[in-house]
């Protein structure tokens, strides 16, 4: 939703669905988390979202499942809008996965591989990314 303003009812993709934005520079991909059944955002999902009023609607594609019940995911975008985040975290570890805004079909780019008791944050801006980590402390 580029402008805020809803461009079409989205009601077939499910009622587990825990979030969802419009991310990508394409403005007709649809990145959401899933809820399983104990209530935990366990999957990630793209929908190629045609608002043409009659455009059929499209099956959404699995792009991440996070098998460990005791961690979550989350997507969003990096303040310069040119890269989506994906998280899979728990109460003190994080795992950071990386999507081109312009290209949500491709496959995601591992940032930061999960390491136990290190919790980590990413942004980027043109030609870098920033990586707050707690790695050598636990508090950051």
């Amino acid at each position: 939703l580029p402008n805020g303003t809803p461009r079409q009812l989205l009601s077939d993709i499910g009622p587990s669905v825990c979030w969802a934005e419009d991310q990508t520079a394409d403005g007709a991909t649809l990145l959401f988390t899933r809820f399983d059944d104990t209530q935990r955002p366990d999957s990630l999902w793209r929908l190629w979202v045609a608002f043409a009023e009659h455009a059929p609607m499209q099956t959404p594609t699995l792009v991440l499942r996070e098998a460990d019940p005791e961690f979550w995911v989350g997507v969003g975008k990096t303040r310069s809008k040119a890269w989506l985040i994906i998280e899979s975290g728990s109460k003190d570890t994080t795992e950071v996965l990386a999507l081109p805004a312009d290209q949500p079909e491709t496959p995601l780019v591992c940032l930061h591989a999960r390491e136990p008791g290190v919790e980590v944050s990413i942004d980027h801006r043109p030609g870098v990314f920033y990586r707050l980590h707690n790695q050598t402390g636990p508090h950051f």
